[in-house]
């Protein structure tokens, strides 16, 4: 069986990665289509293919010499992607999107396994060929948050969705969000995220960061509004207000928002926060042993992985009930949960949590990790996407 991975680059997030690496320790052969980019994935494997859309200098020469090689060789698959692109205005355009098909069309792939519902557009003429098969990913903001402010998404997707094959969801929220949306019940499958193994073997059967003493919250991903980050400084003046003793870390690349830097001049928190650049992601667990908690601010996720992350680890999670958050957490035994844009509630509950024994905590952080391990792993996940791709395959559901 083989599956081509189509997420849009050839460096897709570490999430991506460990389904590939999965699949193929499956035995199952896999592509990756996507721009090139630098130190890509890449694996070893005989089962392994990469599919390059785009180079760095991707010049209209260089893209007419590749187009009349692709002509040269696979003749078949040429003229087949020429129906699914005349439509597209624009020569260049038109070569890119031809060429990127043909590719596809030349590895003939069992399943195409689109990773981003807002990038489907590109791709349409594969999802409405009836003989092949097709799978979307519903994660976030591209199923819960952009269709609500881009019209014309929410109708490509009304469109596409009953014509696609099957559908990934990373949470029952996603799967109920992607249904008013018209993704077919039937063709949903809730297949849980996994956590990397070095966050399940990070797990020490002790507390982290200060608990007793000064409170050491940390929150990590990029600047969005969708990431509630404002909600969180205004839950940290709160604190200060009560004189509760804390440093707040946001882990995060790239630009600092303006309103964040005003927002912590305006409310004196420079000497609580404080912003660091992301690390590699095999630090992270080292990383979250620093910290007493972990406060997920979300406005809207699917599911978030850095929580997932942390419950492996052992790190307390503080979390808004957004997207699939309470699908993971169960308050006050595997975790805390506050309603979504709601500083006061954030300030209460870590209040809460500073003043808890380490013997509640401790007993927390046990049942965070199991949660993991039962639910969250390799070993479970990655049998369901075979058999998802499979009963395509067989012709057993989908279109």
């Amino acid at each position: 069986m083989k599956i081509l991975i189509i997420e849009g680059s050839l460096s897709p997030p570490v999430f991506i990665r460990s389904l590939m690496e999965g699949l193929l320790a499956h035995g199952v052969a896999v592509g990756l289509l996507g721009n090139y980019t630098p130190n890509g994935f890449n694996s070893s494997s005989p089962l392994f293919t990469r599919l390059i859309t785009r180079y760095s200098k991707f010049n209209t020469l260089r893209l007419l010499l590749s187009c009349f090689v692709l002509c040269l060789v696979h003749n078949k698959a040429w003229r087949v992607a020429a129906g699914y692109v005349q439509n597209v205005d624009g020569m260049r355009l038109r070569l890119k999107h031809w060429r990127t098909h043909a590719l596809i069309l030349v590895y003939e792939p069992d399943v195409i396994h689109f990773q981003w519902a807002a990038h489907i557009e590109f791709y349409e003429p594969l999802i409405r060929a009836k003989h092949i098969k097709t799978v979307l990913s519903l994660r976030g903001r591209h199923i819960n948050v952009t269709p609500h402010v881009v019209p014309s998404l929410k109708q490509l997707y009304a469109d596409l969705f009953p014509q696609i094959s099957g559908f990934h969801a990373v949470s029952k929220a996603m799967a109920t969000a992607a249904i008013q949306h018209g993704a077919p019940a039937g063709r949903i499958r809730v297949i849980h995220s996994f956590v990397p193994s070095d966050f399940i073997k990070a797990y020490r059967n002790e507390p982290f960061g200060g608990i007793n003493g000064s409170l050491k919250i940390v929150s990590v991903g990029r600047f969005h509004w969708q990431k509630g980050y404002t909600d969180a400084v205004l839950a940290m003046r709160k604190l200060k207000d009560k004189n509760i003793k804390f440093s707040y870390t946001i882990v995060s690349s790239g630009k600092i928002p303006t309103e964040i830097l005003y927002l912590l001049k305006q409310l004196d928190l420079a000497a609580e926060v404080e912003i660091i650049p992301g690390v590699p992601h095999a630090e992270m667990p080292t990383l979250m042993t620093k910290f007493s908690i972990l406060l997920l601010p979300s406005l809207e996720e699917g599911i978030a992985n850095v929580v997932l992350e942390a419950m492996a680890v052992g790190l307390p999670v503080l979390s808004t009930r957004c997207g699939g958050m309470a699908e993971v957490i169960e308050h006050g035994v595997n975790g805390w949960l506050v309603p979504v844009r709601n500083p006061e509630a954030i300030a209460t509950e870590l209040e809460y949590f500073s003043q808890q024994s380490i013997e509640t905590i401790t007993l927390t952080r046990e049942k965070a990790h199991q949660t993991i391990v039962n639910n969250y792993v390799q070993e479970k996940s990655i049998p369901r996407f075979v058999d998802l791709y499979s009963s395509l395959n067989k012709g057993s559901w989908g279109v």
